[in-house]
């Protein structure tokens, strides 16, 4: 009895003790203001520039999670200059809070020219195209980042809350607040630096995990064959009888089950290194494929051709392990890559993109490939870090091709 009350106590500490859980799942949430989708996971404060002709903003707030209650959806009068929209969901006694700050742009006489905007963090440039903002990652143990924005457009003023240098950053998320000003536009920009969990490699984490499969069977099989072999020498000195014979043919079934589920595991894990089962993570080939799409990867190396989907293996910081991106192959070793106005071009011809999910607005650039490189894109060309700033992609980094998408 005084066992049981001990047990009993110990599982009422547990449950006491046992932290709380989020009740809101914030995968279920979807924001819209004006037709643009927000991501609920990656921050709580969002700024958005509408048009000067906007009169009227909607913001759509659902979820398929049973039990929230959805506070702040609805139409908002927009004012001549800004508006704040706050809104909020609520479940069992948790408040997940949000707001939208909306800034109206004035008559564009004298428009903002994004491309002329230089921003760069840690030497790396990075687009600041028309949108509500910028989200970048960094590994989790970075302390600081460097920092510094130009632009070659006379009469346009950039504000920000910090000097150009080293900005110090906050445990999980730092923002930065920019607005670009000239005599008759303003727009208000937001620069999200998130730091990341170091997450091991899925290859090595998969590694390791069968490596220990292969010793754990190796150990098994090594006893199984130990146990037999003496069990049979015993039972010829001893003479053990039926016992010892059923006892025998025992372990060596053991023995021959253990070889063949060993075997099994080693043609199962060659097809796995051929094919691969993953999903997809982030917007970055919106409308193509959506975040968190089950797709089916061809590991072995191919002749990749244009218009191929691909995970390439690549490093975005210095001091960061490499991670893999998911693209699409816009030109092949030796082609002559050109983007001119927002148009693409390959060898001097225009091309038709009719995959991309809406109309490229980027910076001009020009390049030409080596026998072993790859031009890269992601057909979400507002939101891609891809070969427009990182470069061509060697051929020895492009892991896999993807060969099909579940729906």
């Amino acid at each position: 009895m005084k066992v049981f009350k001990k047990v009993l106590l110990i599982l009422l500490l547990l449950i006491i003790t046992t932290p709380d859980v989020y009740a809101i799942d914030k995968d279920q949430i979807k924001i819209k203001i004006g037709g643009l989708e927000l991501d609920a996971k990656e921050t709580n404060e969002f700024y958005v520039t509408t048009t000067f002709r906007s009169e009227k903003e909607k913001l759509e707030l659902t979820t398929s999670e049973e039990g929230v209650e959805v506070i702040g959806a609805g139409n908002y009068d927009m004012p001549d200059d800004k508006l704040d929209i706050p809104f909020s969901f609520k479940k069992d006694g948790e408040t997940l809070e949000y707001v939208i700050h909306i800034s109206k742009r004035k008559t564009p006489n004298n428009p903002i020219d994004f491309n002329s905007i230089n921003l760069y963090i840690d030497g790396k440039k990075y687009d600041v195209n028309y949108g509500y903002g910028l989200i970048i990652k960094v590994p989790f143990e970075r302390k600081n980042v460097h920092i510094s924005m130009n632009t070659k457009q006379e009469g346009l003023e950039i504000e920000k809350e910090i000097e150009d240098g080293y900005l110090e950053l906050k445990e999980n998320e730092t923002k930065i607040h920019v607005t670009f000003k000239t005599e008759d536009d303003k727009y208000d920009y937001n620069i999200s630096i998130n730091k990341t969990k170091d997450v091991k490699n899925k290859e090595t984490a998969y590694n390791n995990i069968m490596g220990w499969v292969y010793l754990g069977f190796m150990i098994i099989i090594i006893i199984l064959l130990i146990i037999t072999i003496l069990f049979d020498r015993r039972n010829k000195k001893d003479k053990l009888g039926k016992v010892g014979k059923v006892f025998s043919i025992i372990n060596i079934c053991l023995f021959i089950i253990a070889l063949v589920l060993f075997s099994i595991i080693s043609i199962c894990e060659a097809w796995l290194k051929i094919f691969t089962v993953n999903q997809v993570d982030g917007h970055s080939m919106d409308n193509t494929m959506h975040d968190g799409q089950v797709i089916v990867e061809y590991n072995k190396k191919t002749k990749y051709k244009r218009g191929d989907i691909v995970t390439a293996n690549v490093k975005m910081y210095d001091n960061e392990k490499n991670i893999y991106i998911c693209k699409r192959v816009i030109g092949i070793p030796g082609d002559e890559i050109e983007i001119k106005d927002n148009i693409l071009y390959i060898n001097g011809k225009k091309q038709n993109e009719p995959y991309i999910k809406e109309e490229m607005v980027t910076f001009d650039l020009k390049v030409k490939l080596n026998d072993d490189e790859y031009f890269l894109m992601g057909d979400n060309r507002n939101h891609s870090l891809d070969s427009r700033t990182q470069g061509p992609i060697k051929e020895s980094q492009i892991k896999s091709k993807i060969i099909y998408r579940f729906k």
